[in-house]
């Protein structure tokens, strides 16, 4: 499963850790995110979107890019954890590293 840190400025960390010592991190995660973690729905198959919960009371700019994948609106940093080509893909393509 490929893993993105999604910046609500649009910017892109295509090879984002959320691991420490081989397994998933929550502090890691929380700090990206800035806050609790929640996971929002996707229509996506094979696809977790990891949001700040309380973005929305936070005031959170909307996330572009996390917003098409989920298909409804997103805010703050994010982290999207996918094996979907089209996820990927559309990552990829949308949004090339610089």
């Amino acid at each position: 499963m490929k893993t993105f840190y999604v910046k609500q400025d649009g910017r892109v960390d295509f090879d984002f850790d959320i691991t420490t010592n081989g397994e998933e991190s929550l502090s890691k995660m929380q700090k990206a995110v800035g806050g609790y973690i929640e996971y929002a729905p996707t229509p996506m198959d094979n696809t977790q979107v990891i949001v700040n919960e309380e973005g929305l009371l936070q005031d959170l700019q909307a996330n572009l890019i996390a917003t098409a994948i989920c298909q409804r609106i997103i805010v703050g940093n994010v982290i999207v954890k996918t094996s979907n080509p089209m996820v990927e893909d559309y990552i990829n393509e949308t949004f090339k590293r610089p």
